[in-house]
C-alpha cells in the first residue's frame, strides 16, 4: 500500500513537472509586451538560485551522501516491503551498494569509484555558479539568445529526469545539464519576461524538479534492491547474527571460578 502511494505522489510530481516545462515554454514564446522592472529583481533571484546551486554542490560533495567508499545503512522503512528488517551496515561504493547492481551508477577515475549522479551535479553546480554571476550580478547578458538558451536549458533538464537510464559518464553529463539547464532556464525566462512574478514561479517550479529527481532515483534504486531481494542485507545480518551468538572467550572459565569459590569452606576469623 505504501509503495503505491509513493508510485502515484512520483506520477503527480512528474506530471507537475511537465505541465510547468510546458508553461515557461509558452511564456518564452509568447512574452508579455510590457515588462515591470524593478533594480532589485536581478540580484534577488540571483542569490536565490546561488544558494540552491552552492547547496546542491555542498551536498555532493558531503562525506556521508557522496564519498569513495564508506559504509551505508539499510533503513527498516526501506525494507519494508520485503519483510527484511535491519539497521547493519553494508559495504558500498560511490555511496552504493557493492553488490554489482549498481554498477550503472558509479564511474572510476584513477582506479577510485565515485557516484556518477554526484559528480555530474557537483561539476553543474559549479558550472552553474560561474553563470549565475555571470548573468545577475556581473551583467553579462546576450539578448538575441535567450530563447535558445531556455530551449537548452528544458532539454538539460529533461536529461536529468531520464538520468536512471544512462550508464556510468553518460549519466554524468545528464546530471551537469540537469543543474546547468535549470539555471539556464531561470537566466532565459528573466531576459525575456522581467517579470517578479514568473521568476518566482520559475525558481519554485526550480524546487519542484529538483524534489522530482530525487524521487526518481530513490524509486529506481528501492526498484533495483527489490529485484535481487536485498541479498547484500540479508548476508550481512546472517554474518552479524553468526557473530552474536557465538560465546565469547573465557566466560566459562570466568564461570568456573565462581562456582570453585562457591564451593570452598568458609573460615570464621
Amino acid at each position: 500500500m505504501k509503495t503505491r502511494a509513493n508510485f502515484f505522489t512520483l506520477g503527480f510530481m512528474i506530471a507537475c513537472s511537465l505541465c510547468g516545462s510546458l508553461l515557461i515554454f509558452l511564456m518564452i514564446a509568447y512574452p508579455p509586451t510590457t515588462i515591470q522592472d524593478y533594480f532589485w529583481r536581478k540580484p534577488l533571484f540571483g542569490s536565490i538560485l546561488f544558494l540552491m546551486c552552492a547547496g546542491g554542490s555542498l551536498v555532493a560533495i558531503y562525506p556521508r551522501i557522496c564519498s569513495v567508499t564508506h559504509e551505508t545503512r539499510a533503513t527498516n522503512e526501506t525494507l519494508m516491503d520485503t519483510g527484511v528488517k535491519t539497521g547493519f551496515p553494508v559495504s558500498s561504493e560511490g555511496h552504493h551498494p557493492n553488490c554489482g547492481k549498481f554498477r550503472a551508477h558509479t564511474i572510476r577515475f584513477r582506479g577510485t569509484s565515485y557516484c556518477a549522479a554526484c559528480t555530474g551535479l557537483l561539476i553543474g553546480g559549479v558550472v552553474a555558479l560561474i553563470v549565475t554571476t555571470l548573468y545577475f550580478f556581473l551583467g553579462f547578458s546576450i539578448p538575441s539568445f535567450s530563447f535558445p538558451v531556455v530551449v537548452v536549458g528544458l532539454l538539460g533538464l529533461g536529461l536529468g529526469l531520464i538520468q536512471f537510464k544512462l550508464r556510468s559518464w553518460t549519466r554524468s553529463a545528464a546530471n551537469l545539464l540537469f543543474v546547468l539547464g535549470g539555471s539556464l532556464i531561470l537566466i532565459g525566462v528573466d531576459q525575456l519576461v522581467q517579470s517578479v512574478f514568473v521568476d518566482f514561479y520559475v525558481a519554485g517550479l526550480t524546487v519542484l524538479w529538483i524534489l522530482t529527481r530525487v524521487m526518481i532515483s530513490q524509486w529506481d534504486h528501492h526498484g533495483i534492491c527489490i529485484s535481487c531481494g536485498f541479498l547484500c542485507v540479508t548476508k550481512r545480518k546472517a554474518a552479524v547474527l553468526a557473530l552474536a551468538t557465538q560465546p565469547v572467550q573465557g566466560t566459562d572459565d570466568h564461570q568456573d571460578s565462581e562456582d570453585d569459590r562457591c564451593k570452598r569452606p568458609h573460615t570464621n576469623v
